[in-house]
């Protein structure tokens, strides 16, 4: 904790004193909070918003695209009564911010981290099946091809036949390869959807709200609208996305804060 840090906790002692019912202890204690305050140049404000506080956590590689990310940010923040943004770079997240209560950041930011290398395993799983569906489909292709096909194309681009075979098995399965990406990001963007209509807002006061707010306009106040384009589902992506709804039914919100019985997350397998 810094030496601002030990002032401010100091202040925010000697004004819950100055609430006493002893009229003198009362006035002693608002007395010392106001010199405190006078010395280092602290305000009533600065005194509210320490309440609030921030932590800055590394997107996964394999969750920086906008929608998935959009997605597991806003499901931590209403889970948790905290708000965030995001730091971008070439159009991927490359890290998130939580902004709120202390204790509740803290849990954020665990169950962050526990959510996100979930994720990652199952993104991981689901390409794999996603290889093994698409090959076949791939191999049977490229097999289309016969001897007489490639003599014709080796004389039209003036390529050997060996160069034209390489280069009609590489785009084959660069489609592929674009294939299961989409189709993943799709599965993994209906888990995601699944796992967000369990989520129950915490409820945050009146009060804290306008703190968070208040701490956000001061310490980031040219914040933009992170925008997203509207994905065009094909078949086999809303097929994916479908499974990953599903599959997601298995996935339990819970909290714990501070020993009280409220919730955490975790994964059924």
């Amino acid at each position: 904790m810094s030496d601002r840090q030990n002032i401010l906790e100091r202040i925010k002692k000697f004004l819950a004193l100055s609430q006493s019912s002893n009229p003198a202890e009362a006035a002693i204690a608002l007395s010392r909070a106001q010199k405190l305050m006078q010395e280092h140049s602290i305000s009533i404000e600065d005194v509210n918003l320490s309440s609030v506080t921030e932590i800055e956590l590394l997107a996964l590689p394999a969750l920086r695209a906008k929608h998935l990310m959009g997605l597991l940010g806003g499901i931590i923040s209403s889970a948790f009564g905290l708000d965030h943004f995001f730091r971008t770079q070439n159009g991927k997240i490359n890290s998130i911010v939580f902004i709120g209560a202390k204790d509740r950041v803290e849990v954020a930011s665990y169950t962050f981290t526990l959510l996100s290398r979930q994720l990652a395993v199952i993104k991981k799983e689901f390409a794999k099946k996603e290889r093994l569906r698409l090959s076949p489909i791939t191999l049977k292709k490229i097999a289309l091809f016969s001897e007489e096909k490639l003599l014709e194309y080796a004389h039209e681009f003036n390529m050997p036949p060996s160069a034209v075979y390489t280069w009609i098995k590489n785009t084959i399965k660069q489609q592929e390869n674009k294939e299961v990406a989409k189709n993943t990001e799709a599965y993994v963007y209906g888990y995601l959807k699944a796992v967000k209509e369990k989520v129950q807002d915490y409820a945050l006061s009146f009060n804290e709200k306008k703190l968070i707010v208040d701490y956000t306009a001061k310490n980031y106040p040219n914040l933009t609208d992170m925008r997203q384009r509207s994905k065009k589902f094909t078949k086999q992506m809303l097929q994916s996305y479908t499974r990953g709804s599903k599959d997601a039914q298995a996935f339990n919100i819970f909290q714990g804060i501070k020993g009280q019985t409220t919730t955490k997350l975790y994964y059924e397998n």
